[in-house]
């Protein structure tokens, strides 16, 4: 089986068409693992690397790896690849021999360390993490979640397995005259883009920047069967909007804004109306976009509404690959989210180009 590891922006139309039909085959593509999606938040805004392999053309595994500078981008030698994600693989077997190349090919690069987080769930996770143990994988974090609502059942069965609360809201919002469509153009978009700044604004979090956006929605005008962004308007106001995105047979709530203060619930319309295009776009699941187990209010307890299936995934796996790089990036990362030393003192910053 060879073994394929270079820069993203080097790889040829041909082979990125090959990639992602790979992707589209596979249950645990994840919409990060598509070389057309941007990379969340600043700090991965850099280029990738692609790494895969293959046999007789037949691909078997694939990561897009994004480079990212934990410390600073002034310590240009302490990097990281981290797979958001991935890698993707056939199946769990595949994993074991696919790092055990990919790993000498980073260190030779000079990474300080690789992150993965592949989408095994179910019976698959019990076999993967000990193998990950035994190779020297350190657990970051505890195990992420996610609700995932079966799209096969018709319209009218998945509307009555949704909570009463949740039918209730949707049938008023319905009542009071809004209505749900694609967005257009980018006059929508940028509607949308001052929605969700207002509610990051209002309720404490950072919204993801607008130039990750826009490459999102790039994306999705270029091929509407990959995406959607829906907009909620009633007569000539915006209202809220979603945008849900598609790797295989799935699809992912990614981004959500609502006007505050209305006396309806744009976002149970705004959900509903997602689900149906995915089942129109032939996904067999809704993938909620993340879930608090336990949790008994906000963004949790609306997602629920819909849907009581909660998978596990595995949690971030770290492998280090220069123990002393790795020691002081990590001081360096702690004094710039405002810790110290015990001195009170900043760390010695490591020369550049020190091992």
């Amino acid at each position: 089986m060879v073994f394929r590891f270079c820069p993203a922006w080097e790889l040829p139309d041909s082979t990125r068409s090959r990639l992602a039909r790979f992707l589209d085959n596979q249950p645990t593509a994840h919409p990060f693992q598509y070389l057309e999606w941007s990379p969340l938040g600043s700090a991965l805004r850099t280029r990738s690397y692609c790494c895969w392999t293959e046999e007789g053309g037949e691909i078997h595994a694939f990561a897009r790896a994004n480079v990212i500078h934990p410390a600073s981008r002034f310590l240009s030698l302490h990097r990281a690849l981290v797979l958001n994600r991935g890698p993707v693989c056939d199946s769990p077997e595949i994993l074991a021999p696919f790092l055990e190349q990919l790993v000498p090919a980073a260190r030779e690069l000079g990474f300080v360390y690789l992150d993965i987080n592949p989408e095994f769930v179910g019976t698959e996770l019990a076999g993967v993490a000990p193998i990950l143990a035994s190779n020297g994988w350190q657990l970051q974090g505890s195990l992420r979640a996610s609700l995932r609502l079966e799209l096969v059942p018709d319209a009218k069965a998945l509307l009555a397995g949704f909570r009463k609360t949740t039918r209730h809201e949707i049938r008023r919002a319905e009542q009071a005259g809004i209505s749900i469509q694609c967005a257009r153009d980018d006059r929508d978009f940028e509607i949308f883009c001052e929605l969700l700044g207002a509610m990051a604004d209002e309720k404490h979090f950072s919204a993801a920047s607008r130039a990750d956006l826009r490459h999102v929605w790039r994306g999705i005008i270029s091929d509407r069967s990959r995406g959607v962004l829906l907009m909620a308007n009633h007569e000539a106001e915006h209202l809220g909007g979603v945008i849900v995105v598609r790797a295989a047979r799935r699809a992912w709530y990614v981004w959500g804004a609502t006007r505050k203060n209305l006396p309806y619930s744009v976002g149970h319309l705004l959900q509903w109306h997602a689900i149906q295009w995915a089942k129109q776009a032939g996904c067999t699941e809704y993938d909620f976009g993340g879930y608090t187990v336990g949790a008994t209010g906000g963004p949790a307890f609306f997602k629920h509404g819909f849907c009581d299936r909660v998978v596990e995934f595995l949690p971030v796996h770290r492998l280090v690959l220069n123990q002393a790089r790795y020691e002081r990036c990590m001081s360096w990362a702690r004094w710039r989210t405002g810790e110290r030393t015990a001195s009170g003192e900043p760390p010695v910053a490591p020369a550049i180009g020190a091992p």
